[in-house]
């Protein structure tokens, strides 16, 4: 069943594939801006990407699964026999889905626990059948559950690593380095879009400079027009919008 997805992508040609981008990269520009303030009292700019935060068009979505399929056959990655992993929240899952029905790719989905679950498990009275394999993050992500016959399948495998945006790139660190600690491979990093404001490519890049990085759509934050002020700067959580950046003659991005 794989090799007729597989065909398929393969046979496809770069008009179309770039017209699967444009789809999603537009579901992407002029999006307002938001200055959110965390808990802590630190602001950031956040973009609420369709990806992320909906509503997504279901064809926006499908091209998530199609033209990144496409970039990792294009890799050279055997589809067939590795897997595509992804964090237990929101667009990550749905990029991930969109990469499976068109490709058939094995998927996992990581499921983090904070520290007070992770070592309730690891307590005395749960037995060594009893015992999930917990593999520790760190005070960004205290512990991700790693079944022992997940484990042993990814260590065989490879994984492929999925997330919907790629903003600070902590995330994605986090995640390689517990996955270098379960002797498990990492053969690429995908990301449906990318904000190039954040900087995460260059701290992926720095990090682990070898690991092709994939990216569909990159988006900066530009300034309101003076038409966009008038409507938005009313509320002055408001600070501007996402703009398509990058080179939109191709369908995909590998650094």
């Amino acid at each position: 069943m794989i090799e007729s997805y597989i065909e398929k992508i393969k046979q496809m040609s770069e008009e179309d594939l770039l017209g699967y981008s444009e789809l999603f990269r537009n579901s992407c520009n002029n999006i307002p801006v938001c200055n959110v303030v965390s808990n802590d009292g630190k602001s950031y700019k956040y973009i609420p990407l369709p990806v992320t935060d909906g509503p997504m068009k279901k064809e926006d979505l499908d091209a998530t699964g199609i033209v990144l399929g496409r970039a990792l056959l294009d890799l050279n990655i055997d589809l067939e026999n590795t897997w595509a992993i992804t964090e237990a929240d929101r667009g990550g899952g749905l990029v991930l889905s969109a990469l499976q029905k068109f490709t058939g790719i094995n998927i996992h989905w990581l499921n983090w626990y904070d520290e007070a679950t992770v070592n309730a498990f690891m307590g005395d009275f749960v037995t060594d059948e009893m015992t999930p394999a917990f593999a520790m993050g760190s005070s960004l992500r205290p512990g991700l559950y790693l079944p022992a016959h997940i484990r042993e399948t990814f260590q065989k495998s490879g994984v492929i690593l999925i997330d919907d945006v790629l903003s600070t790139g902590t995330t994605i660190v986090t995640i390689k380095s517990i996955l270098d600690r379960a002797g498990i491979v990492l053969k690429a990093i995908v990301c449906a879009a990318e904000k190039i404001d954040y900087g995460g490519i260059d701290k992926l890049k720095n990090s682990f400079p070898f690991i092709p990085v994939v990216t569909m759509a990159k988006i900066r934050i530009r300034e309101f027009t003076e038409e966009e002020k008038f409507y938005y700067t009313s509320n002055r959580n408001f600070i501007g919008m996402s703009e398509i950046s990058g080179d939109k003659k191709t369908p995909y991005y590998i650094r």
